[in-house]
This record gives C-alpha cells, structure tokens and sequence, in this order.
C-alpha cells in the first residue's frame, strides 16, 4: 500500500513504494499528485496508482 503524506500547502501528494531488503528500506519508485478543482473523473487518483503499482509488477517480478 502507498504511503500518501501531504507535502505543502499546495495539495500535493507523494506516494512511494519502498522495498525491504536486508532489514532496510529501499526506496522504488515516487510519484506526485495534486487535488483538482473538482473536474477530474470519480477514481481518477486511484487508477493512476494502481497503474503506477502495475508499472513496477511488470518489470519486478
């Protein structure tokens, strides 16, 4: 599962994915988002998450 934390006052979002390898973190992949003005689609941010998850499944098997 993503971690989302608001970065500033601007409704930015980061996500990431992290990896644990020899009981360390190890930092994947980041992707930003921002809130809109309401004219995105219903589940727009949920399905580029789940597009940036699918991404990496791909490619880290």
């Amino acid at each position: 599962m993503p971690l989302l934390v608001h970065t500033n006052s601007a409704h930015y979002e980061i996500s990431a994915l992290v990896a644990e390898g020899n009981r360390q973190g190890i930092p994947l992949g980041f992707i930003y988002t921002v809130g809109t003005d309401g004219t995105a689609k219903t589940g727009a941010k949920m399905r580029l998450l789940i597009d940036f998850l699918e991404f990496y499944r791909e490619r880290c098997p």
